[in-house]
């Protein structure tokens, strides 16, 4: 499974599961969802994406393994069907046999109360030269968190 970090673990719940969550958590079984306003804006205990990123690299280290560094949008159709495809049967081996990967959220509408960026993900991309790069932005960094040379930036692939 990949390391799916996002501002808050609980945005990650859909309206369907809250809604068919409703009848329990009236009866105190289950601990009441934030309100639309307390979820507005991401917590203040939320990692940002600097940290993520040093913690994910860590990882990578002590398993010998690469970092697979993706910027996402809840509202990207290209980052679903990468989503899809890392999570192939067949391709999933490979990807885990070699990458820890990090899904960073950047791009998120300003209005969406339920979807935010990590924080300082957008700052992390622009250090990738990922700043004109549409989404999914891919960046595969080796185990010292240096970029491979070619994957980072279009800019890289046109400069040869």
């Amino acid at each position: 499974m990949p390391l799916r970090l996002a501002a808050c673990t609980p945005l990650l719940l859909t309206a369907h599961a809250i809604i068919a969550l409703a009848p329990l958590q009236a009866r105190g079984a289950l601990p009441r969802f934030p309100s639309a306003e307390a979820i507005a804006s991401p917590p203040e205990d939320a990692q940002d994406a600097d940290h993520l990123l040093r913690d994910t690299e860590t990882i990578a280290s002590s398993q010998h393994k690469n970092v697979l560094l993706i910027f996402s949008a809840s509202w990207c159709g290209s980052c679903h069907s990468l989503e899809s495809f890392l999570a192939d049967p067949v391709m999933r081996p490979l990807f885990d046999r070699n990458f820890v990967r990090l899904v960073l959220d950047d791009g998120e509408h300003s209005d969406d109360t339920r979807h935010h960026n990590t924080i300082g993900a957008d700052h992390l991309r622009v250090s990738f030269h990922g700043t004109d790069a549409g989404l999914p932005f891919i960046v595969m960094l080796d185990r010292s968190g240096k970029a491979h040379r070619g994957f980072s930036s279009p800019r890289i692939w046109s400069a040869k």
